[in-house]
């Protein structure tokens, strides 16, 4: 009924005024009893809902067997809702603050037992890196499972590292040994070859100086008794005699060589060819 509907917002403390209109717009009920027509609109608006400042206008059609027969006006005061949502807005902004700080609060130890191992590892890694010292190793284990495993895992890397260099060491040392004991060796056999050869050397130059001593007599003594021919062939051997003993001097300087820088000289290739050419012609 008509009445019924103007009273039905007296449950909501919220709706300031509510008014129900004929088809004609002519008023037909008022709500609150007594309320000034000065608070109601002269005029019907399109139906609809509009907000205005702290309040809410509905302007709804009343309809009855689908023909309309009416319009019923409400205008709400939004402050309590206002008021409800700043409350709910200032709770949610003290759990929050709460929560942040209880978080804050009880993530210092997590993260202290989580970031704590985690940076050790990192100042480890560096100290290695800087000081390539492999027997160094993670002092404490974390509680946290899975950083444990990451300790472990790290010290298990250091060890096969510091193994491996144990043995590189070891086998550098044997090798170093070892090259020692083969130029020592070397130079044993070469002081042996220099000897030998210098032996050999001395017992050559011994008869070639007397074959050059006796081809110099001859040369010098003898040479109306043995003519031109004879006093050219014992020049020669003179020649050959002296060239041999040059030969034995320069292989024994030869082998001299490696105790000594080899020296660098000029060298005249024609009176190498020369020579040459004489050995060949002999």
């Amino acid at each position: 009924s008509p009445g019924a509907v103007a009273s039905s917002p007296s449950s909501e403390t919220s709706v300031v005024a509510a008014a129900l209109y004929d088809k004609a717009g002519k008023l037909y009920a008022t709500y609150p009893d007594g309320i000034a027509l000065q608070e109601l609109p002269p005029l019907l608006a399109q139906d609809g809902i509009r907000f205005s400042g702290l309040h809410l206008t509905i302007f709804q059609p009343v309809t009855q067997q689908e023909a309309r027969v009416g319009t019923l006006y409400i205008r709400k005061d939004l402050r309590g809702n206002v008021h409800r949502l700043l409350f709910y807005g200032l709770t949610m902004l003290a759990v929050m603050t709460l929560s942040a700080g209880l978080a804050l609060l009880f993530s210092g130890p997590v993260q202290r037992r989580i970031s704590k191992p985690i940076l050790d590892l990192a100042a480890l890694a560096r100290r290695i890196s800087g000081q390539k010292d492999f027997t160094v190793r993670v002092p404490d284990e974390p509680t946290v499972e899975e950083l444990a495993l990451l300790h472990r895992a790290f010290n298990e890397m250091l060890e096969q590292i510091h193994a491996r260099d144990l043995s590189l060491q070891k086998h550098a040392e044997t090798l170093e040994q070892h090259v020692t004991e083969r130029t020592r060796s070397l130079e044993d056999t070469t002081r042996q070859l220099y000897d030998f050869c210098h032996s050999i050397a001395h017992d050559l130059k011994a008869p070639i100086r007397a074959q050059a001593a006796y081809a110099r007599i001859l040369v010098e003594e003898f040479a109306e008794k043995l003519g031109a021919e004879g006093t050219g062939y014992a020049a020669r051997i003179l020649d050959a005699a002296n060239r041999q003993s040059r030969i034995v001097s320069d292989l024994l300087t030869h082998v001299s060589l490696g105790r000594s820088d080899l020296p660098i000289v000029p060298v005249d290739l024609a009176t190498t060819a020369a020579q040459v050419r004489t050995d060949l012609l002999i």
